[in-house]
């Protein structure tokens, strides 16, 4: 009589939310061939590739918009990038008679510009491109961390929001810098098991390197970040104890002496963007390092939920304030999230709050209107979208416990 031959799916712990299949000695072609079915119907993949290709079908739509100026954020600095870029690719020289800030990224995506045919929808496919890779990154730390379903809901805002998609099928930088950011952050969370670990790093810090050369205001908050995960991943290290001891005595030396060089610059930015129909704060000025810190959980709050109800003047405002009102429900849900984080990896959780903490903050000092808020928050939200994601799961998981 013939054994019939069995093939068993075994489930690994749940930390890896994923099945395995575990082969019989007796049966091995049945096995494999079973194997392969479940990497294609359970395989880690999906999850972020269907919000990648969400993510990227939403900016290639917008892009029109972009093209016949319906897009609001495909004017001003949007046509400041376009015209650099065309500048430095016509003359072959830095030299353009804007600032810096448009140079750089101006000479990112130039190349587009030596090619024949329609150079700037290049460039906006590119930065589409950009955008979607970004959402592709927060769904693989947020399925590493907890589950494939917090990466998909983690993702979810930065690939539909009306605002980040219409931001991100524009020529402005900050679908590059948040791509960036992500990217690095993917290196060194979710690494793949199949690129050597030093190559990880070297990814993550070209990644970075990248994203401070778009805005080097933000590197700070990089440094102060990793170090914080750094310190407390080997916090029982004495030399890590003496270093943050060294390290606290020369940051405040350092800052001390750099008060009044930040509190000018604070209030030069403050008073140059204090203008327009979406303003709100601008007549506030810091004279010393207690106004600022009154200030800052304010000015965050304002950073990362305008508008608020009563500031909605227009039916292009209502998308924006619901957005607003989504981003205060995953904050909520990211007390809970970060809490559970902390447990389940603590560098990992210290070093995002550190960043997103600091980040907001900074932010919030320099934004005096919600159009230039809405540009930059997405740099700080996908981390209040991956802690909140991870919070809702949790509620959800101990409610099925319960019941």
């Amino acid at each position: 009589m013939v054994k019939k031959r069995q093939c068993r799916v075994a489930f690994v712990p749940k930390s890896s939310h994923s099945r395995k299949t575990v082969c019989r000695p007796a049966d091995t072609y049945n096995c494999v061939k079973n194997n392969q079915f479940v990497w294609m119907t359970d395989g880690k993949w999906i999850g972020p590739a269907g919000m990648f290709s969400v993510a990227l079908v939403a900016r290639l739509l917008a892009i029109p918009t972009s093209l016949e100026r319906i897009n609001p954020y495909s004017q001003a600095d949007a046509i400041g990038f376009m015209e650099t870029a065309q500048f430095i690719a016509r003359e072959l020289s830095l030299a353009s008679p804007r600032s810096t800030t448009y140079e750089t990224w101006g000479a990112v995506i130039a190349p587009f510009w030596f090619l024949p045919g329609p150079s700037r929808i290049y460039a906006l496919v590119f930065v589409a491109l950009l955008g979607a890779l970004s959402v592709y990154n927060v769904a693989v730390i947020g399925q590493k961390l907890h589950s494939r379903q917090v990466g998909i809901l983690a993702a979810l805002p930065i690939a539909i929001y009306p605002s980040i998609v219409l931001i991100q099928s524009t020529l402005l930088r900050e679908a590059a810098v948040l791509f960036g950011l992500t990217t690095a952050a993917r290196l060194l969370i979710a690494q793949s098991p199949k690129l050597p670990r030093n190559w990880s790093f070297v990814g993550a810090t070209l990644a970075l390197g990248f994203a401070t050369i778009l805005r080097t205001d933000n590197f700070p908050v990089y440094v102060l970040a990793i170090a914080s995960a750094v310190v407390v991943r080997y916090w029982y290290s004495r030399l890590t104890k003496a270093t943050l001891g060294a390290g606290i005595i020369t940051g405040s030396v350092v800052l001390e002496s750099a008060i009044p060089i930040v509190l000018r610059r604070f209030n030069v930015i403050r008073s140059r963007r204090a203008e327009g129909r979406t303003e709100y704060l601008g007549w506030i000025r810091f004279d010393g390092i207690a106004e600022m810190i009154v200030f800052s959980w304010i000015g965050s709050v304002y950073f990362l939920f305008t508008p608020f109800p009563w500031m909605v003047e227009t039916l292009e405002d209502v998308p924006v304030a619901v957005e607003a009102v989504g981003n205060l429900c995953y904050a909520i849900a990211a007390i809970w999230g970060f809490r559970y984080l902390v447990h389940r990896n603590t560098p990992v959780a210290i070093g995002l709050a550190v960043g997103l903490f600091l980040g907001t903050i900074l932010y919030g000092f320099g934004t005096v209107n919600y159009g230039t808020a809405v540009r930059h928050r997405p740099m700080f939200l996908w981390v209040v979208f991956l802690f909140g994601s991870v919070g809702i799961a949790s509620w959800i998981g101990q409610s099925s416990i319960d019941n």
